[in-house]
């Protein structure tokens, strides 16, 4: 009895030394753990801070009850400055507790008074490795990439790295993940060697990285991309070969050397050549095997060229022309009558030649059209009116007796109008008024005229008049084929005589004694007539 109570005292003693050794283990209720992110994907780098633990007690960061391999010492009861974890990997997406477990004596212990906080593991759970994918993922300096990424952390911001250099603040889109970590960005290719270029995509948070290859493909472009002979092109190249020397090429034959800069860059000017209408390359290729080529489209502007822009009547005119309608029918028309049709040829050229018809002097339009191009050309007809004719014959004053006399005759007017034609005036006052103007002829071809049968008896005296003489005044003047005149000539004058004979003129063809015996008869009636008349006068 007295042993049994002396073993109970001494067991009690024990128990009661081994919780004093256990007190000093405890946390303050009032320690804190904090976490930095509270959410990722696996592999997320974990940031731990914490204060109120017990002091200099050896313990382990817990992930979902298991030890984590980062052991850490609180020997001023803070967590140290930089401690960090990281989320397994593997790890379902899901929320799982983050503590403590202290070590008493070698011996792992759960702390009640330890807190827990809780990590959103994010992503697929397919490894915890970050992702990005390009599309497209080659193309030429300028080409917009899409970049789709995946496994980042939950809702942050993301980094965005062209070969090493910073292009974040060029990136469209999406910048930081959603809560799943995954983002949509979009970037342009910056300027850049032919070849691979790395891409890299890092989370601002989690420090989580990924990267994918672009690979950059050398590309020419001309500014205009169409052009007449002639005219200047830009031709703009990226993405070949680090200060290369690039060879351009048209039509096959080298017309340039450029330099690239250092990120296989280059401009330069071209002069198209003179070619027909139509689509031309133009390559180039440097010491690196780096080739590329674009289409350089010549237009050739419609035109029409006329040789003679002035003349007279028959100038030969010749009109050409380039780039109308391939194989069409061209039609060239004067003041709208056709003058000439042809057929242009493949390449749209054509050539025609024509007089140029009669018309007046002064300006014509020329009209060239295939029904759909059409040119005009503005011809003048020469306005010079030909010479005055000079009158010769007859002569100044000159008697005309017989129709057989009354020729007239003047010298020819040179033009280079042809035809000339004369118009021919007799009139009866020197000034020829239109009052006295008994005979106009006009457009006579030849420069000379005999008065017809009718037009000499409408200008011979009658006998019954007084007048023994006429006198009458001739002028003529000349007109081109561009209806040009000149002046009318200075005035002639010759006269035409009453016809001698009794004033009474009897029919031709008559014998004489008919003529006599009538006359005898109506002396026989008048007699008769005169004495009935004086008998019948004295009767009354």
């Amino acid at each position: 009895m007295k042993y049994s109570k002396i073993f109970r005292i001494l067991a009690l003693a024990v128990i009661l030394s081994l919780l004093v050794i256990a007190i000093p283990a405890v946390p303050a209720l009032a320690a804190t753990l904090t976490l930095s992110p509270t959410s990722g994907p696996p592999s997320t780098v974990v940031t731990v801070t914490g204060s109120g633990f017990s002091p200099n007690q050896d313990a382990t960061i817990t992930f979902d009850g298991n030890d984590v391999d980062y052991p850490v010492t609180t020997s001023t009861g803070t967590i140290p400055t930089g401690t960090t974890f990281t989320i397994p990997a593997g790890k379902a997406a899901g929320s799982y507790q983050v503590g403590f477990r202290y070590w008493v004596g070698g011996v792992g212990t759960d702390v009640a008074l330890s807190p827990t906080v809780t990590f959103t593991v994010t992503g697929t759970g397919t490894g915890g490795q970050a992702e990005i994918a390009l599309d497209p993922d080659e193309g030429s300096v300028g080409a917009e990439v899409e970049i789709d990424g995946d496994d980042f952390g939950d809702s942050e911001d993301i980094i965005v790295e062209y070969d090493g250099d910073d292009i974040t603040d060029d990136v469209d889109g999406e910048i930081d993940t959603d809560s799943r970590g995954r983002f949509t960005a979009y970037f342009s290719i910056p300027p850049s060697t032919a070849g691979d270029h790395t891409i890299t995509v890092t989370g601002e948070d989690t420090n989580l990285e990924a990267e994918a290859e672009f690979t950059v493909e050398p590309e020419i472009t001309i500014d205009p991309e169409s052009g007449t002979p002639n005219s200047n092109v830009t031709i703009t190249g990226t993405g070949f070969g680090r200060r290369a020397q690039v060879i351009i090429y048209f039509v096959g034959g080298q017309v340039l050397t450029v330099d690239a800069d250092t990120d296989g860059s280059f401009e330069t000017i071209y002069t198209a050549m003179e070619l027909p209408s139509g689509t031309y390359d133009i390559d180039a290729d440097d010491e690196d095997g780096n080739f590329a080529t674009v289409k350089f489209k010549i237009e050739i502007e419609p035109r029409a060229d006329i040789n003679q822009t002035e003349g007279n009547i028959d100038t030969k005119i010749t009109i050409s022309g380039i780039a109308f309608k391939a194989g069409g029918s061209v039609k060239i028309t004067y003041d709208a009558i056709e003058v000439a049709a042809v057929t242009a040829d493949s390449n749209g050229a054509f050539s025609a030649a024509f007089d140029a018809p009669a018309s007046i002097g002064g300006p014509h339009t020329i009209t060239v059209t295939d029904g759909t191009i059409t040119k005009e050309f503005t011809f003048t007809m020469e306005s010079t009116p030909p010479p005055i004719p000079a009158p010769s014959q007859p002569a100044m004053g000159a008697e005309i007796e017989a129709k057989e006399e009354a020729y007239f005759d003047w010298a020819d007017a040179a033009d280079d109008s042809l035809p000339v034609t004369y118009t021919l005036q007799i009139a009866t006052d020197r000034n020829f008024p239109d009052d006295s103007i008994t005979l106009e002829k006009r457009r006579l071809e030849v420069s000379e005229y005999t008065l017809t049968e009718g037009e000499w008896e409408k200008l011979v005296p009658a006998e019954e008049t007084e007048e023994k003489k006429i006198t009458y005044y001739w002028r003529v003047k000349a007109i081109d084929g561009a209806s040009n005149e000149s002046e009318w000539s200075g005035s002639g004058s010759f006269a035409i005589p009453r016809p001698s004979g009794s004033g009474v003129t009897m029919p031709t063809g008559i014998p004489q004694w008919v003529i006599y015996a009538l006359f005898g008869l109506g002396a026989v009636i008048i007699g008769i007539i005169g004495f009935w008349l004086g008998r019948r006068t004295a009767y009354y």
